[in-house]
């Protein structure tokens, strides 16, 4: 499934996604960084191009080093 990245901090992120996903906790696999446990949380429902998007905050289970942001920060 993708997603698309619409915030990141070192304790979370923000993203939209055409899937409705459950909330609770979870694991999250960006490509060359080790999986992710997050707790996602539904914020709403947007439309982006005529087409429904799911809102969501994910809250990390631990704080991203700064080499991780940085390289999800350009994967985004």
């Amino acid at each position: 499934m993708s997603i698309q990245i619409t915030d990141i901090s070192e304790l979370g992120m923000g993203f939209t996604s055409e899937w409705k996903l459950e909330e609770g906790i979870g694991q999250l696999k960006v490509n060359s960084l080790p999986k992710l446990r997050v707790e996602i949380r539904h914020k709403g429902e947007v439309r982006i191009g005529g087409r429904l998007r799911y809102r969501y905050g994910s809250a990390l289970r631990r704080k991203l080093h700064s080499v991780q942001l940085s390289q999800i920060k350009r994967a985004a």
